[in-house]
């Protein structure tokens, strides 16, 4: 791939990427929503950038796995909403990510009160 632009410029022979994913997600809606999903993916010739701003591929496979669950429920017009995730890379150094991310959000609704 060859590529001149204003911001990046490189003559590279990159292979194309490849993506296999698979998930799953279960549902329970007795108090409200509760949910959780499990997610894996194999990655292979991924494209990253450097820290100097190279575009660089990785031909090895990257196997990320990610497990997520949440809740959301009101009560009246008090309405919640909570989300968790954990997530792993077998190479930190090309994807790095958080390992373990949090969300919580509180909101008045009138509406469907």
């Amino acid at each position: 791939m060859h590529h001149h632009g204003t911001w990046g410029w490189w003559n590279d022979d990159f292979k194309f990427s490849r993506r296999l994913e698979f998930g799953a997600k279960a549902e329970l809606n007795s108090f409200g929503k509760t949910w959780a999903e499990v997610r894996t993916a194999s990655l292979q010739n991924q494209l990253y950038w450097t820290r100097i701003g190279r575009a660089m591929q990785y031909s090895n496979v990257i196997q990320m796995n990610m497990l997520r669950a949440g809740h959301q429920a009101h009560v009246g017009p008090l309405g919640w909403s909570l989300e968790g995730a954990y997530q792993i890379s077998t190479a930190n150094d090309i994807i790095p990510l958080p390992s373990l991310t949090a969300r919580a959000d509180m909101y008045l609704d009138f509406y469907d009160c």
